[in-house]
């Protein structure tokens, strides 16, 4: 018998994105997983030896279409290494999840636009399963 499907318990429907879109958090790029209107699900080439700072403001990019959406607020949910082996002696990938906040109505307008330019689908991701194999909480 198939289990039923998870209820969805995010408040916005969330996407996966095009190849190549990143974020910026003022000292390291990272790949945009998925994004929805109240977040990112993100993953960070990092040293595993870093503790993981606090991240207040961002800045997105589709640089294919030269859109670019800077200062937007937001606070880390969570940090997880995605794997356990290390990569190039001590540096892994590490996933992060962001929660946008206190968005103005023109920086949610801009989002809007941004998220338009860099879905691969409006088809909203309903399983725990992306390309990735990691979710947002957002």
């Amino acid at each position: 018998m198939k289990p039923a499907p998870t209820p969805e318990r995010r408040n916005h429907q969330r996407y996966e994105v095009k190849d190549n879109i990143l974020l910026f958090n003022g000292s390291i790029f990272a790949e945009i997983v998925n994004i929805s209107m109240g977040g990112i699900f993100c993953r960070f080439l990092t040293d595993i030896h870093e503790e993981p700072t606090p991240i207040e403001r961002i800045d997105l990019i589709n640089a294919s279409e030269k859109i670019f959406l800077q200062q937007v607020t937001c606070k880390d949910l969570n940090w997880s290494d995605t794997e356990t082996r290390q990569l190039f002696h001590s540096t892994a990938l590490r996933n992060c999840r962001l929660k946008f906040k206190d968005l103005d109505i023109d920086t949610r307008a801009k989002l809007l636009r941004f998220l338009d330019s860099v879905v691969t689908s409006r088809q909203p991701i309903t399983s725990s399963i992306t390309r990735s194999s990691a979710s947002a909480d957002v």
